[in-house]
């Protein structure tokens, strides 16, 4: 926990779809319905704010319109903060 990684649920919602991608490697997680690639990922935080910056290729007949972020996390003490709501995005 708290290694700064990037993992992708899979298609089912019942797995990892590759995991564990810390920030920068040269890795790609992907799905059948999008790609994260890690190698453009950073972060930034001020005070308890983190924020992410994913480079993310989305597949068009899956998405389009206003989409949901939840996101969630593990602290250095392997507490998870279950999936929360992180914000919305567009996809036009």
């Amino acid at each position: 926990m708290g290694d700064n990684a990037l993992n992708l649920i899979n298609d089912d919602e019942s797995a990892l779809s590759g995991s564990n991608a810390p920030l920068g490697s040269s890795r790609i997680l992907s799905n059948s319905r999008c790609s994260v690639n890690v190698t453009g990922a950073s972060k930034s935080i001020a005070g308890n704010n983190i924020s992410l910056s994913l480079p993310i290729t989305l597949e068009p007949s899956t998405f389009d319109g206003d989409r949901n972020i939840f996101v969630n996390a593990f602290d250095n003490f392997g507490n998870l903060s279950h999936w929360v709501f992180g914000g919305v995005f567009r996809v036009q």
